[in-house]
């Protein structure tokens, strides 16, 4: 017996008590239907395109068949992920992650992280067993697709044990909603940094803060981890407060000169300055002054003061992650 969730469209076995990843005609039938009629009920217009997009290879082959695509584009090696319905956010994130020299040659020069070998049975000395007993490991099923896309030997791929295993991991991704493409590389990152502490022997570092662990790193915090340096400065005495905080990536506001106001008149908003990244990022460090309502507690003056706050990058990493706040909270809605 099969359900499908009337708002997530993931369909879920009773016999199996798990979710279906491997989809079927009649479930791929039943699911447009359903969103069918979720449209038209919530007065949308009705979709004609599937929510299991077609495979880009099957694609690929129908256009090159009517000559749209020349030869020489069909002997391109980069491998491409086929969409499993609403996973375009995965896919972005590996897509991305593959084309990371560092991060991709390390997980393609890993051994298998497997408990057991498969050759004689026995437990492999090259890692440690995972403290939680979990035999779903995010990290393994990373690098099997990382390594699919860095052969090339197709012209797409399906990732669809590492969706099986995110689904699992992390139940809020389950389903063929659409999720952000950010919240979900901040879970996998956290997730593969605590996943490779448990499994792998890492030494020791002691002149570096690292995410999750005290003075371990991995391979993810050796690429993307930062430093910040939070400082505070009181403006009655001047005494100064630094600490220092670790970061994956960082969130970068759109200066207010360049926030778009409701407006009926279109010209004014086409004669908006143009924002480059660097002015993001100006306003990130930019000193600012707390407001009342988080007045700081000063050591020398024994009472919450006035202050003021700043961000520095203490230490940049090797690759930056940045977040762009495309939208802000107002009070008309």
């Amino acid at each position: 017996m099969i359900c499908v969730d009337c708002d997530s469209y993931a369909a879920y076995c009773y016999i199996c008590d798990d979710f279906v990843i491997n989809d079927v005609k009649e479930l791929n039938y039943l699911r447009e239907r359903l969103q069918l009629s979720n449209d038209l009920e919530s007065g949308k217009p009705p979709k004609r395109q599937s929510i299991i997009a077609e495979g880009e290879e099957n694609k690929r082959s129908k256009r090159y068949k009517k000559g749209i695509i020349k030869k020489s584009y069909c002997k391109a090696r980069v491998a491409g992920l086929r969409n499993l319905g609403n996973t375009c956010f995965m896919n972005a994130v590996l897509q991305s992650l593959s084309n990371i020299q560092q991060f991709s040659c390390y997980f393609k020069q890993l051994p298998s992280l497997e408990c057991k070998s498969q050759k004689n049975g026995k437990k492999n000395n090259h890692i440690k067993k995972a403290n939680n007993g979990d035999e779903m490991l995010l990290a393994e099923e990373l690098r099997k697709t990382l390594i699919s896309l860095r052969q090339g030997s197709k012209s797409a791929i399906s990732p669809e044990s590492l969706f099986a295993v995110i689904w699992k991991v992390v139940p809020r991704f389950r389903g063929y909603q659409q999720q952000d493409a950010h919240e979900f590389l901040r879970y996998m990152l956290d997730r593969l940094h605590m996943e490779l502490l448990n499994i792998l022997p890492y030494p020791r570092d002691n002149n570096a803060f690292f995410i999750g662990a005290k003075g371990k790193a991995t391979i993810v915090t050796t690429i993307f981890g930062g430093i910040l340096q939070n400082e505070v400065t009181c403006l009655v005495c001047g005494t100064e407060s630094k600490k220092h905080d670790p970061f994956l990536d960082l969130s970068l506001d759109i200066p207010h000169h360049a926030i778009i106001k409701p407006s009926s008149n279109k010209s004014k908003e086409e004669e908006l300055p143009s924002i480059q990244l660097l002015d993001c990022l100006s306003s990130f460090t930019e000193l600012e002054e707390l407001a009342d309502s988080e007045l700081y507690l000063c050591h020398s003056c024994k009472c919450k003061q006035r202050s003021t706050k700043r961000f520095w990058i203490r230490r940049l990493p090797n690759v930056l992650c940045l977040h762009l706040k495309r939208f802000r909270w107002n009070n008309f809605f």
